[in-house]
């Protein structure tokens, strides 16, 4: 008898050392995407402008969030991080694809020649007073480039930007 209970005492305790050693089965912890999405889906700009695109990715709990930028006409429009340049007019394409699973999204972006604008700012003109042949100075202390007009049967002295 004294036998059996040490061979049944064994027999459990082999029991629970073959279950205790066994490794727990490891868990896929990697959230794969399963989308993204950008804030506009189209953008006009003027030459000169920049702008950035924001991207979603989509579970927000995402393992790999990295992606990457491209555009279809560089000299239209570059892109580079999400800020978007726009370089000449016409229009281009801004693709992000997300590195993990190759999702992607677009925007159209549609970049329009620069023209003329009004400007803000102070026309400093000296002497405030001359006669026939004397020479006028105009300076011009703000932001932008400005090529001035003068209107001979007018006092004013109008300027837009170059």
């Amino acid at each position: 008898m004294k036998n059996r209970v040490f061979a049944g005492i064994a027999v459990v305790l082999a029991f629970f050392a073959v279950v205790g050693c066994e490794m727990p089965e490891e868990k896929d912890t990697d959230v794969k995407v399963t989308g993204v999405t950008l804030d506009d889906t189209t953008l006009t700009m003027t030459v000169g402008e920049e702008k950035t695109l924001t991207v979603t990715i989509k579970p927000s709990n995402a393992t790999n969030k990295s992606v990457d930028w491209s555009s279809s006409n560089n000299d239209v429009a570059s892109v580079s991080k999400g800020k978007v340049t726009a370089k000449t007019a016409g229009t281009a394409t801004i693709t992000v694809k997300t590195k993990d699973g190759g999702k992607t999204t677009n925007c159209l972006v549609t970049v329009n020649a620069a023209g003329n604008k009004d400007f803000s700012g102070t026309i400093t003109i000296s002497p405030t007073t001359a006669t026939v042949g004397e020479t006028l100075t105009a300076n011009y202390s703000g932001s932008e480039a400005v090529s001035y007009q003068w209107n001979k049967d007018s006092s004013v002295l109008t300027g837009k930007t170059s």
